[in-house]
């Protein structure tokens, strides 16, 4: 009689924490698999049953191959055509997840000063790219990695409400998503804590001279080169028995 071989399970208990630009290595690993890699097959069955068809044709054997031979003409340009509107997301997640890894590889130098830094939390409705907490405080920081000119400035202005690109684009957007990310972890950790902790946001942009036109009270607007110049200028702000406290919650929040 055959032994029943034993049931197993993998040696690791807790999931592992998260990487720099995690969430954009899934959605480019879904996007490949999901919806290019679809059109790529599709076609391909068709041709191969259509060139079939078409050596059996001309061996005086039928079917007739003129249908299957649209089929697989109609299916290669609507695939053609799908693939070529993937190739700019694909483009844009690459950028961003590129952005994103840079700017966490510089903050994990922090860990050397102290800092905890955790990378890529998701959370219902977004994630947030980094988060770092040390005696100086909690930092929500969000990466945009935005195309720039080939030539000439590139410079964002900072008016105390909204971001101008190169003097022209105006957006709000990286500004309300950074803080309403502070927000959410404000709120988890006053929940899971039942103590309130100031969570402050900031927005990066690599390769962007960045200029503020008001004092930056509420969120920092910068060049990732210039953040932690920024953080270490302020006062310390948490003790170590809160330090503790806030990381433990959110490695709980991000192995669970």
């Amino acid at each position: 009689m055959k032994k029943e071989k034993p049931q197993t399970k993998s040696p690791i208990e807790d999931k592992p924490l998260r990487y720099p630009a995690q969430s954009l290595d899934e959605k480019l690993d879904d996007l490949f698999i999901e919806k290019f890699l679809p059109y790529i097959i599709a076609p391909a069955i068709f041709i191969t049953i259509a060139f079939n068809s078409w050596i059996t044709y001309f061996n005086k054997v039928i079917p007739n191959p003129y249908l299957l031979t649209g089929l697989a003409i109609i299916t290669t340009a609507w695939s053609i055509y799908k693939i070529i509107t993937m190739i700019k997301d694909i483009k844009s997640f690459k950028q961003g997840r590129d952005g994103e890894r840079e700017v966490g590889m510089n903050l994990e130098l922090l860990r050397e000063k102290g800092f905890k830094v955790y990378h890529d939390i998701i959370s219902k409705d977004f994630n947030l790219d980094h988060v770092l907490v040390g005696t100086k405080g909690i930092f929500v920081v969000e990466t945009k990695t935005y195309s720039k000119p080939l030539k000439g400035q590139c410079k964002i202005i900072y008016d105390g409400e909204k971001l101008s690109y190169n003097g022209t684009v105006e957006s709000d957007k990286p500004i309300i998503q950074a803080k309403a990310g502070a927000n959410w972890l404000k709120n988890y950790l006053k929940e899971t804590t039942k103590k309130e902790f100031n969570v402050f946001p900031v927005v990066v942009f690599p390769g962007w001279f960045t200029e503020s036109k008001v004092p930056l009270k509420d969120i920092w607007i910068l060049n990732p080169k210039g953040l932690e110049k920024f953080i270490q200028n302020q006062d310390n702000k948490l003790i170590t028995e809160d330090i503790a406290l806030v990381t433990h919650r959110i490695e709980v929040y991000i192995k669970n």
